[in-house]
């Protein structure tokens, strides 16, 4: 003979343990799933990471508005102009020594197609009077560097 809490037991535990084992299911492929979104560190200004295609093309709405890696830290670009030839790009960086870096990547990035290249790095905690690393390249003289402190607007 049956109880009568045999059912009702068996009512009350089937159901409770598939929404358990259901719950369970769902948050492991929560957790294993949904990375979430890129943590942005404090001094990221709320600027992200470049993707990869950022990457693959310099000159992409998308590279404007990102942190590239770089050997000592990391750049992104503040500015970039190109007329008659000649590109000019403004830049922050962890540290000026990667400007020549981010200059070889301009070039490289278009072949020589411009006939001369300027690369300036400033860095990323800039304050007055700010160091500004130039980095210049044409087709005849390569790359040089020229370092100088910038005077402030008056």
């Amino acid at each position: 003979m049956r109880s009568g809490w045999t059912s009702f037991d068996s009512a009350i535990l089937v159901p409770g343990t598939a929404v358990v084992a259901g719950t369970i299911i769902v948050l492991l492929l929560g957790l294993l799933l949904d990375r979430g979104p890129e943590r942005l560190n404090p001094n990221d200004r709320g600027i992200l990471r470049c993707p990869a295609d950022a990457h693959q093309d310099l000159f992409s709405f998308r590279a404007l508005q990102c942190w590239f890696d770089a050997p000592h830290g990391r750049w992104r670009m503040l500015s970039r102009v190109s007329a008659h030839g000649a590109l000019i790009v403004e830049a922050e960086a962890t540290e000026l020594q990667d400007a020549d870096e981010i200059a070889r990547r301009f070039v490289a990035g278009r072949d020589g197609g411009f006939s001369e290249v300027l690369v300036y790095v400033q860095l990323e905690s800039a304050a007055d009077p700010t160091l500004i690393r130039r980095v210049r390249w044409t087709r005849r003289t390569g790359f040089e560097a020229l370092q100088f402190t910038a005077s402030p607007a008056r």
